[in-house]
């Protein structure tokens, strides 16, 4: 497993930092965002980097801030309309926080695929950039709602003669391709899952709710992981059951 660069370990204690302010419990992509910018907004008017004393740690800075700039400069404004998005009335933050869980492996695949020894800033947005959240999806890349995003243009079908609908019509038709589901569709096929297994569970094993609720947050983590290590040729999951009889 590859560790973290120090300036991805400096984001990531911000980000803790502003869940504990809130209230929270778990990190996710906006706070993340927000605890970044923060940082890039001190990078941009000069302020001193430790990490920048080495030619890796450098260009990782110049390379993130080149990354956010792209989405504009309004560095400590966006990161504030991060923040007041999560409170606003019906936000909830359950899957976003889970969504999040699996960045750290793609991060980490990423890091791999570039040939990098560390897991770095700029891997790591790429991978919430990848899959944004509601809250980035409004703030940083400006869009309203699905319904305001373009629509691509709608091509007319090509009148077919009939001899050409007769040999399609006699052709063997192939099975369409299984839809790859993005981690979105699987997130949300996990956590309905991890909920189905815990209520079965709870509705059989009595006075087991901590081992029941360190079960099912395994098991939901596993397929976590399994889905971003796809093809690793490995069972998905390991679990060792013990104490005395009875239990």
């Amino acid at each position: 497993m590859l560790k973290k660069s120090p300036f991805l370990e400096r984001v990531l204690s911000r980000s803790a930092a502003l869940v504990s302010q809130d209230g929270k419990k778990a990190q996710n992509s906006n706070y993340f965002l927000a605890a970044l910018y923060e940082i890039m907004d001190s990078y941009a008017a000069g302020s001193f980097f430790e990490e920048s004393a080495t030619p890796e740690g450098a260009e990782e800075l110049k390379s993130t801030y080149l990354m956010l700039s792209s989405y504009g400069k309004a560095f400590l404004e966006k990161g504030d309309d991060l923040l007041a998005f999560m409170h606003e009335d019906g936000y909830s933050s359950m899957s976003d926080d889970l969504l999040f869980g699996m960045f750290s492996y793609k991060a980490e695949g990423k890091a791999k695929k570039d040939s990098k020894e560390v897991v770095d800033v700029p891997a790591f947005l790429s991978v919430v950039m990848a899959e944004p959240t509601a809250a980035i999806k409004k703030i940083v890349f400006g869009v309203k709602d699905a319904a305001s995003a373009p629509k691509a243009e709608e091509k007319k079908p090509v009148p077919q003669k009939a001899e050409e609908k007769s040999a399609e019509a006699s052709a063997p038709q192939e099975a369409p391709a299984p839809k790859k589901k993005d981690g979105k569709e699987h997130l949300s096929e996990s956590v309905a899952v991890a909920r189905k297994t815990r209520d079965a569970l709870l509705s059989k094993v009595f006075g087991q709710d901590v081992a029941v609720a360190s079960f099912v947050s395994g098991y939901f983590q596993s397929q976590l992981m399994a889905h971003t290590r796809a093809g690793r040729g490995k069972p998905a999951a390991a679990f060792l059951f013990a104490g005395p009889p009875g239990v």
